[in-house]
């Protein structure tokens, strides 16, 4: 009897970017095809920024780039730009238009940062029950998502002295609003809170607009618009102009 003939598979060779294994990260994946384009003076770092998808520090003469893992699947020439626009130079300006006109276009991804824990109820108004009020008032109780709102931190705007002073925010990162606990006072009418929450609101529904620098515009003319529709803005301006100082006044003589 003639022994079994051993037979072999045919085999064939694969080019690098077959080899690419089933437990390649986004995180790795980009790091393997974006190192090879970095200059000697750059260092790449991670970056679980979800908002900021690139951004770059200098210092010593090192360029540290934080690039997020969004970027991964990005075409080379893309990647080429996100250094040369870190790099600096003459092409630095025309690399940072196709940076972000490409992340302009990537798909929005929900945030997962956690709400902040934020009192609502104040000596002097519940900010609740107020945001109940507003939001079945002016947008049909529709579902903006706050996650969470109340009283902020009160620290001071760098331009306090001008005085400019925040007094209410969203977050468009966490779903928050928060309104500056100088309001949380009996000389403060409701419907100077109401209308501060409906001006966040505003921003939570409409979100924000890319210009074409790619900047991020929030108070669009389409916002402004909507903004002076509202019954009370204009008794809003005259009492932000008069009477708000008087409670400011008083905020820093209780926090001084």
């Amino acid at each position: 009897m003639r022994p079994a003939e051993k037979r072999s598979l045919p085999t064939r060779k694969l080019r690098a970017e077959q080899l690419t294994l089933p437990f390649d990260s986004p995180r790795e994946r980009l790091r393997r095809r974006l190192r090879p384009l970095l200059d000697g003076g750059m260092v790449l770092v991670d970056n679980s920024n979800g908002v900021n998808l690139f951004s770059f520090q200098t210092a010593a003469g090192i360029t540290t780039l934080r690039v997020s893992d969004r970027l991964a699947e990005a075409p080379i020439d893309v990647l080429r730009d996100v250094v040369a626009w870190a790099r600096g130079g003459p092409q630095a300006r025309q690399a940072a238009q196709h940076v972000r006109a490409f992340i302009s276009r990537l798909p929005h991804r929900p945030s997962r940062r956690r709400a902040p824990k934020l009192v609502a109820q104040g000596d002097a108004h519940d900010l609740g029950a107020l945001l109940a009020k507003v939001s079945r008032s002016y947008f049909r109780n529709l579902d903006l998502r706050i996650r969470a709102v109340g009283w902020g931190a009160g620290r001071r705007h760098p331009n306090r002295k001008s005085g400019s002073i925040r007094l209410a925010s969203f977050q468009e990162t966490t779903r928050a609003v928060r309104i500056h606990p100088a309001l949380d006072h009996e000389l403060v009418p409701s419907w100077v809170i109401e209308f501060l929450l409906f001006h966040e609101l505003l921003h939570a529904e409409m979100g924000h607009q890319k210009d074409a620098a790619g900047h991020h515009r929030y108070h669009t003319p389409e916002f402004r618009r909507r903004e002076q529709r509202h019954p009370d803005h204009d008794r809003f301006l005259t009492w932000q102009n008069g009477p708000l100082q008087t409670v400011l006044t008083r905020w820093d003589r209780r926090r001084a």
